[in-house]
């Protein structure tokens, strides 16, 4: 019975000792997504007045566009990467900033904000026959 008793105790130490060294050779990763090139989304206001609009976009570098009387309004999107987040043994653990999912699109009309949306948000909204998404204000 002794020798079973340390048997089981060598085997259970011998796989606590596997599993340790396990993680520590895995450790906790950053998965780099890949790089989203540099793009222009179309956006067209759809309003009785879409002139006195003005879109901010939030990006790596903000900018400012004037919404012309048309409502066509091109954007340009800088590359930029989707999120890469910490990973332990394969398992997402966290999330860092995304730049597709937030909120980097604004749209201001007479010194009060209208809406805020994402590059998902936006790519979600339908498109007319010249590919300009269409965005309608009340």
């Amino acid at each position: 019975m002794g020798t079973r008793r340390r048997h089981r105790s060598s085997f259970r130490i011998s796989h606590l000792l596997c599993l340790a060294t396990l993680l520590a050779s895995s450790g906790c990763v950053y998965r780099l997504q890949p790089v989203q090139f540099q793009s222009q989304q179309r956006l067209r206001i759809v309003t009785a007045s879409p002139g006195t609009f003005t879109i901010h976009t939030g990006f790596l570098h903000p900018k400012d566009y004037r919404v012309p009387s048309d409502g066509k309004v091109t954007l340009d999107v800088p590359a930029y990467r989707r999120s890469c987040g910490p990973y332990l043994l394969g398992i997402e653990v966290g999330r860092s900033k995304d730049t597709f999912t937030s909120k980097t699109i604004e749209i201001s009309g007479v010194g009060r904000r209208v809406q805020k949306f994402s590059l998902k948000e936006l790519e979600r909204l339908p498109a007319d026959s010249e590919g300009y998404r269409m965005l309608e204000i009340r």
